[in-house]
């Protein structure tokens, strides 16, 4: 997308050529999102065209977004008109912050972001393109960390196209090498799970060896896998049919202060869980293989039932997989081994048969709303 270009004043004297700024976004972006980066060039008349993002003087006309050498955050819905000034003339940009959160997929090498408002088939807003296998992923800030075996590379959130990473992350615990097969990052610190929950630096770069990483000392033989962090919390999917809750600040042999496991739960090895999201107040399991979600109580311990069913999922060759909470609205992928898969947005009180508010269709193996 490219600006507009006008002169700031009847006498200024504009400099040799035309000033424009361009963008490979199309000035769409979300409170929370990642920022749009835009560049400002200047043609010169019978020459090259030059880069002057980082010598105009950058400035919008209302406070939804900040911009900083070209790179525009968003800080409130609305709209706003960004300016580049340089030598008198004036070159403008279009922006418009919605309040919705972002969709990003993973498939195969690529990370896409999708708009999440989008029923039907959707596109993309920008796709980075990499040569690695994401076996977990990441947006934090304005990068993206994506982990492919015991190496979390490491991305601007803007990238589009094919980039390279601004610093890889050798994790590793106890000096072996850890491969995440999930993560988030919270309070400036990079959680991950494989068989137990390491806790690493984002900011590191090169070999980095866990700050902490604690097991569980109630079922030591079995892996925690998928999990979210709610407040000081972490919620954990362990052993296909137990969900166990442990202090953000868990290190070295620790014991759940609360499990939800027994018969009661109706959680066995043979549904097995695919993935748990946490609100301020509830737990929700997807059940891959019988294409559901079961609730519990964020505060619920031991032998308990769920309070309520999101059932009508689909299953065989499709499945669901990890939820995410946004706010009244819950986002459930619905994975595809062959065809487009579908992210179903679903309210978030529901119960009994689930009925899509929306379907956004895109082909992908790896999925965050946020």
């Amino acid at each position: 997308m490219t600006s507009t270009t006008s002169a700031s004043s009847p006498d200024a004297s504009p400099p040799m050529g035309s000033l424009s700024i361009e963008s490979v976004d199309d000035g769409l972006t979300y409170v929370g999102g990642p920022p749009i980066q835009l560049r400002a060039h200047l043609a010169m008349a019978g020459a090259a065209t030059v880069d002057v993002t980082s010598v105009v003087a950058w400035s919008a006309d209302v406070p939804v977004v900040t911009v900083t050498t070209g790179v525009v955050t968003a800080t409130a819905p609305g709209t706003a008109v960004i300016s580049a000034e340089l030598d008198g003339q004036v070159a403008t940009f279009d922006v418009r912050v919605a309040e919705a959160r972002v969709l990003y997929v993973t498939h195969g090498g690529t990370i896409a972001t999708y708009p999440p408002d989008v029923d039907g088939r959707a596109q993309p807003i920008r796709k980075l393109i990499t040569t690695h296998i994401p076996r977990a992923f990441w947006i934090e800030g304005n990068e993206i960390f994506i982990a492919d075996d015991d190496i979390i590379y490491v991305y601007p959130a803007t990238a589009n196209g094919e980039a390279a990473p601004t610093r890889r992350i050798f994790t590793k615990v106890s000096g072996s090498p850890f491969s995440a097969r999930a993560m988030q990052i919270v309070n400036g610190e990079l959680f991950a799970t494989n068989v137990n929950l390491a806790v690493f630096p984002p900011t590191a770069d090169l070999a980095t060896e866990a700050t902490r990483h604690a097991g569980n000392t109630a079922s030591p033989a079995t892996p925690w896998g998928t999990f979210d962090i709610i407040g000081n919390e972490i919620v954990l999917a362990q052993a296909h049919s137990t969900i166990d809750i442990v202090p953000i600040t868990a290190s070295g042999p620790t014991t759940p202060t609360r499990s939800i496991r027994g018969p009661a739960t109706g959680l066995t090895e043979l549904d097995g869980i695919y993935g748990v999201a946490a609100s301020d107040s509830e737990i929700f399991v997807s059940l891959a293989k019988i294409g559901e979600l079961w609730v519990y109580p964020l505060s619920g311990n031991g032998d308990i039932a769920p309070t309520r069913k999101i059932t009508n999922f689909p299953t065989g060759g499709r499945q669901i997989g990890r939820p995410w909470v946004v706010g009244k609205e819950l986002y459930v992928p619905v994975f595809d081994p062959v065809e487009e898969g579908e992210i179903w947005l679903v309210d978030r009180d529901a119960s009994g048969a689930a009925v899509p508010l929306r379907k956004t269709r895109i082909f992908f193996s790896g999925f965050i709303a946020r």
